[in-house]
């Protein structure tokens, strides 16, 4: 007599094989959408929620304060100065959208960088050129800071412009001030630098 009997490990292998009836193909396929619509809607708010947990900015066009960036404890805050009345058109408050944009992203990086890594890491935003030696074990660490933003336009290999950076520094400052910095900055294109554009901070234009 053939034994027909089946054990219960694959009895359940073979119906989880098995291919479903057509009758419930329609619900299975909207169960998959479902799921989709949920994994993409997860994503995006994991994105969201990254960048505001190191405080940068996502969006940096929507209006003259780019919007503080909360959480962490590595804040960096990206603005465009107040522009003075009838000051609009002079050089010190020109500001192109897009040079505007690109350098408060890479400011705000740099920055960031520099607070939850250390000096040494932020050293890779800045221009080789004129950034010297790598700073030392005893260069400042940042615990957070802000960018405001008087004025930024288009050069022929990047952006120039002139900022405030707000900078909350432990220990010695070095060349900084433990406070507001004024600095000429110029964002030249770079394929080494973090973010395609290399930084150059100087004290005079």
């Amino acid at each position: 007599m053939t034994n027909h009997s089946m054990d219960t490990q694959t009895l359940r292998q073979t119906l989880q094989d098995a291919p479903p009836p057509p009758d419930l193909w329609p619900e299975i396929e909207g169960r998959m959408r479902r799921r989709s619509r949920w994994r993409i809607a997860a994503a995006a708010a994991g994105v969201a929620a990254v960048g505001v947990g190191i405080g940068i900015p996502l969006a940096l066009r929507g209006g003259p304060d780019h919007g503080p960036a909360g959480g962490g404890g590595c804040a960096i805050t990206v603005t465009q100065a107040p522009v003075p009345s009838g000051s609009a058109t002079e050089p010190a408050y020109v500001r192109d959208p897009e040079a505007v944009a690109v350098a408060g992203r890479q400011l705000a990086a740099y920055l960031h960088t520099w607070c939850a890594e250390g000096a040494t890491a932020a050293y890779a935003y800045l221009d080789p050129r004129w950034r010297g030696d790598p700073p030392g074990e005893n260069a400042p660490s940042l615990a957070g800071g802000a960018v405001e933003i008087f004025s930024m336009t288009p050069t022929a290999d990047g952006y120039t412009g002139y900022v405030n950076l707000t900078l909350h520094l432990d220990g010695d400052p070095m060349a900084w001030n433990d406070g507001v910095n004024s600095r000429f900055v110029t964002l030249t294109r770079s394929a080494d630098a973090p973010g395609g554009f290399a930084l150059t901070l100087a004290t005079g234009p």
